[in-house]
């Protein structure tokens, strides 16, 4: 048997199908490649799992229950797959998919979506202050003021000593692409370890 569709108990042929279409579900934030290439190997996960057996009703709802709960596992596979995207392509909105998708994966994956955020905002404001910079006359750029503390910002009434003068555009624009394009680059790496469905140990999909 090289599909569950061949299989021939109706009501156990149902349940596959029904499992599947959640899978499908799930992988929606995928592209149709990517998303094809999971749901053929949890496919055959199943297939493995009913070999030998009747793979009548009961069969397929033990393989089921050996693979598990999609809405457990799938989150954080997409989450990982989003990532690993981003750190490929380095796209804004690649980087931003991979961020809510990570959030939703449970407190870790929270914690970590704020901190990226905050890393990227960071990078952000950083090249946003660069450009003001060469195309306002608003006082930006990091300044001595007279109580001796440092600003680094823009603020019309800023009174105090620009310490870095033009200079502070191109520092604060290549800094804020460094930012980015280093945090893209950790985020495309980072995978935090999943349980491999109990029918194969040793697979980690």
């Amino acid at each position: 048997m090289s599909s569950w569709i061949e299989v021939g108990d109706v009501q156990a042929r149902t349940l596959l199908a029904n499992y599947f279409a959640r899978i499908d579900r799930a992988l929606a934030p995928l592209s149709r490649d990517e998303a094809a290439a999971v749901r053929q190997e949890l496919e055959a996960h199943i297939l493995d799992a009913m070999a030998g057996t009747p793979a009548g009703e009961t069969d397929a709802r033990a393989a089921l229950e050996q693979l598990g709960d999609p809405d457990e596992f799938i989150p954080q596979l997409v989450a990982d797959r989003l990532r690993a995207r981003a750190g490929r392509t380095f796209g804004p909105l690649d980087v931003a998919a991979a961020i809510l998708r990570t959030a939703v994966t449970g407190v870790r994956g929270l914690l970590t979506a704020i901190v990226m955020s905050i890393g990227y905002l960071t990078a952000t404001v950083l090249i946003i202050l660069g450009i003001l910079k060469l195309t306002t006359n608003q006082a930006v750029g990091v300044f001595r003021l007279r109580t001796g503390e440092l600003f680094i910002g823009a603020d019309e009434t800023v009174d105090g000593v620009d310490l870095l003068g033009v200079w502070f555009a191109p520092l604060a624009i290549v800094t804020g692409l460094a930012l980015y394009l280093l945090l893209t680059w950790a985020y495309g790496r980072v995978k935090r370890p999943r349980a491999p469905p109990p029918s194969d140990p040793s697979n980690e999909f």
